[in-house]
């Protein structure tokens, strides 16, 4: 246990096994990287670094903590800037190039059949 609590205050990513539902990329960042902050007997107390919502994970389905390398970066900044620059195009080409599991009222009519 003593072994465990280095990782308290560090980002981390927690691996378990299973996983019960398959997630994108995304969701498994939201889900399974943040700051631990806290570990018991029982488990690790992960804060998700957008949201600050928590999750538990119970120690028997905890397969890994990796310590991830978190590089603080200031709003003011010229890396911020260009950080903020990538992220948006990446958003847009994303957006340009989704597709979408929805269907018009035809096609559903048609697959019903």
């Amino acid at each position: 246990m003593d072994g465990l609590k280095y990782f308290i205050g560090k980002v981390c990513t927690i691996f378990v096994d299973p996983i019960n539902q398959p997630l994108n990329e995304e969701k498994i960042i939201n889900y399974f990287v943040g700051r631990v902050i806290e570990i018991d007997s029982r488990g690790v107390t992960l804060e998700h670094l957008s949201t600050k919502c928590r999750t538990y994970f119970m120690l028997n389905k905890i397969t890994a903590i990796a310590e991830e390398y978190v590089e603080i970066v200031s709003e003011n900044s010229e890396k911020y800037k260009q950080l903020v620059s990538e992220s948006e195009a990446l958003k847009k080409s994303e957006s340009q190039n989704k597709t979408h599991d929805m269907y018009d009222l035809k096609t559903l009519t048609n697959l019903v059949r």
